[in-house]
């Protein structure tokens, strides 16, 4: 835990999280661990206090929420997040899951997450602004269409 906690903290500004949530986060989800690359997602159906994950728990039955995929600065374009994505996308098919949610901060600014996810061939639904006034534009994938 303590070497995602490291990445984490190296995200940015759009990746602020208390340490307290953060390991409640990695204790209630399935993080998958790369050398300089983690992927944190959450099942549908968690009893949890979070902002992003209640929006998509009010709005669907079956998902998978991508709560955060991070790549260590010097390692990013060399395909370790489109990794990790695929590795969590085949689990989902696996488990019968019909789509995976994610959020990306709009306010601050996370231009670099917003290609990424649309690259994976994820579609806005919903922005919103939360408790804390940051932005996030909410996105879906179906598990059922093809990586791009």
């Amino acid at each position: 835990m303590h070497a995602c906690w490291q990445l984490n903290e190296e995200g940015g500004e759009a990746m602020t999280l208390s340490r307290g949530r953060f390991e409640e986060l990695m204790r209630a989800g399935d993080c998958v661990h790369l050398p300089h690359a983690f992927s944190l997602s959450l099942p549908a159906g968690l009893p949890l206090d979070y902002v992003s994950y209640q929006w998509a728990q009010t709005r669907f039955d079956n998902f998978l929420f991508w709560e955060r995929v991070v790549v260590a600065e010097a390692d990013r374009r060399k395909g370790l997040g489109r990794e990790l994505f695929n590795g969590l996308l085949n689990s989902a098919r696996e488990q019968g899951i019909a789509r995976v949610l994610c959020a990306v901060h709009e306010r601050p600014a996370n231009r670099v997450g917003h290609a990424f996810v649309q690259a994976l061939g994820f579609s806005a639904i919903e922005s919103q602004m939360l408790p804390s006034r940051e932005i996030v534009s909410f996105y879906q994938r179906s598990t059922a269409i093809a990586t791009p």
